[in-house]
């Protein structure tokens, strides 16, 4: 059996503006061989200023994946 982990890591820096939804989607994952990567949301999905283009998104993970 093949045990996989990875950790989310996401700091709620808004304040108020989180219940308007207005806040960073910007997020590391990090894996259990050591690998940190800066991930957000798609742009495409949360517009920005909210999401980070330089950042991989899960749709874009997903395809490398593939």
């Amino acid at each position: 059996m093949h045990e996989y982990k990875a950790t989310i890591l996401w700091k709620n820096t808004a304040g108020p503006d989180f219940l308007k939804g207005r806040y960073s989607r910007e997020h590391t994952w990090s894996f259990d061989g050591g690998l940190t990567i800066p991930a957000s949301s798609s742009p495409y999905v949360v517009p920005l200023p909210w999401s980070v283009v330089a950042n991989i998104d899960p749709e874009e993970s997903y395809i490398a994946s593939l």
